[in-house]
Parts: C-alpha cells; sequence; structure tokens
C-alpha cells in the first residue's frame, strides 16, 4: 500500500556521512587482527536496523516519545501478558518480512520468559500476539514510515499501525498529524485507512486507548477520556495526593482535639 508524500528536503548525507547514524562492524586487517569499526548507517539500515544501531534523533521526535513511552508503559503494563517496546528491533516470525524497529510497538499474549537484555523480541517463538505499531516520523524516515512499513507491518500481521507525523512550522516549532492503518477481515489484500473522530483523535482499539494530537504534543487518553499522564506528572499526581491526604488527617486531628476540649469544658 502506497501513500502519496509531501516534498522533503533531502537529508545532507553527502556533506556528513554520519547524518544517519552508524553501528560498529567486525573488521579484519590485513595482519589477520580483527577490530570494530565504526560504520555509516545507510537509508535502508533505518528499515532493517540491527542491535546495537546508534540513531541520529531530533529533540522534536525525542519530545513526543518521551511522553508516549510514559504514558503508553504505565497504562498498558499493568495489563497481564502485555509487552510494550520501545526502539526494540522485532524479528516477526513471518517468511519474507524481514526484523523491523519500530519506535512502539505492543503485543499480547506474552507470558512465558524472554530475555530483555537482547535488542531483538522474537514473535513466533513466544506466540505472542501483536496489537499495535507506533512510528513517529523523522526527515529521515517519514517516507520510509509513511510508505515501505505500512506495507511490512500488514504482511507482518500488526492489526493497528498508527503514525505521528510532525510537521514543520516556519517558526521552527511542528503540530502533529495522525495517521492510522486498521487490518479489516474484508480486505485481506491491505490495510484501510482508520478515520479520526469529531475531535480528530485516533482510536487505536487493539490496546482500548485515543490517540490525538495537541499542538506539538501526541497525547493518549483512555476509554473515559482522561488524559493518560507522562513520568513527571504520575509522579507529581502522587505527591499532591498524599499532601491533600495528609492536609486531611492533620485537620481531622485538629477537629478531634477540639470536641475533646469542648467535652472537658462540660464536665461540672
Amino acid at each position: 500500500m502506497s501513500t502519496t508524500l509531501e516534498p522533503q528536503t533531502s537529508p545532507p548525507e553527502a556533506d556528513d556521512p554520519w547524518y544517519i547514524g552508524w553501528r560498529y562492524e567486525r573488521r579484519e586487517g590485513p595482519d589477520g587482527q580483527v577490530k570494530m569499526e565504526r560504520v555509516p548507517l545507510r537509508q535502508e539500515d533505518l528499515l532493517y536496523p540491527q542491535e546495537e544501531d546508534f540513531i541520529v534523533e531530533n529533540p522534536a521526535h525525542e519530545t513526543i516519545c518521551a511522553y508516549l513511552r510514559d504514558a503508553m508503559f504505565q497504562y498498558l503494563t499493568n495489563q497481564p501478558g502485555t509487552a510494550v517496546l520501545h526502539d526494540c528491533r522485532v524479528d516477526w516470525g513471518v517468511e519474507g518480512v524481514q526484523p523491523l524497529g519500530p519506535d512502539f510497538s505492543v503485543f499480547g499474549n506474552v507470558h512465558g520468559p524472554w530475555d530483555r537484555m537482547r535488542g531483538t523480541f522474537y514473535v513466533a517463538e513466544l506466540d505472542a500476539k501483536p496489537l499495535l505499531a507506533v512510528e513517529v516520523t523523522s526527515p529521515t524516515t517519514r517516507n520510509i514510515d509513511l510508505d515501505d512499513k505500512v506495507d511490512l507491518y500488514f504482511r507482518a500481521g500488526v492489526p493497528y499501525y498508527a503514525v505521528v507525523d510532525p510537521r514543520p512550522l516556519p517558526n521552527g516549532e511542528w503540530e502533529i498529524r495522525l495517521m492510522g492503518y486498521r487490518l479489516d477481515a474484508r480486505n485481506p489484500e491491505s490495510y484501510f485507512r482508520a478515520r479520526l473522530d469529531g475531535r480528530g483523535w485516533l482510536w487505536l482499539d487493539t490496546v482500548r486507548l485515543w490517540l490525538a494530537a495537541e499542538g506539538k504534543a501526541a497525547v493518549c487518553y483512555d476509554e473515559l477520556g482522561s488524559r493518560l499522564l507522562n513520568h513527571v506528572e504520575a509522579v507529581q499526581a502522587v505527591q499532591q495526593a498524599q499532601t491533600r491526604a495528609e492536609a486531611a488527617e492533620a485537620r481531622l486531628n485538629e477537629v478531634e482535639a477540639e470536641l475533646r476540649r469542648a467535652r472537658r469544658r462540660k464536665k461540672p
């Protein structure tokens, strides 16, 4: 499935070979000694990454991902058998589909032990059930995210593929556009485009979450419409709740003390 793309400024790979990122590869020298040599990544390496690749990210991408990581990890990992991965290479175990590196991926039916020190998650070996893949586009990955990965995630059996697409503004900031691609049994050949609701929100039914674009931020809401908090906000909410509880307890102690004093004054 292909998507019409807007013109993009070509990244300056010719001027900076390390623009995309790098990896270390084993090289044998003329003397037979094996050394690790740093080599620049190519555009196709963004589509098919290897473990330990270093991919250069921009601040906008990191800002968006930081919230999504906190929100989805806190909300979804409480559900039994659910695994939420960020920047983890995924081997789908599907013939013809090489391992990909989603910004976020969510799986169900993950009950057995698996090696969290590895940079690759093996779907078929764990009998895991793909639920969601999310990509946050950047100038170097946008064409891949909106074209190649639409087809590859479909072939990998991912039921829902969501794209958070930050579009640059003249003032150097950005605004968010959302896109969703959903499996439909009535159309076994490709995804269909999911519709935004009247608020511009995208319903991620496979994980029971809303994804919304609010200015520069991509924000998640639960089924009841409550915004999911990032880590800092969650810590602050707990601290505020503790402060309110302590204040209520102190006030209760004051009232009880006042009642005791009043009873003593009434005694003959």
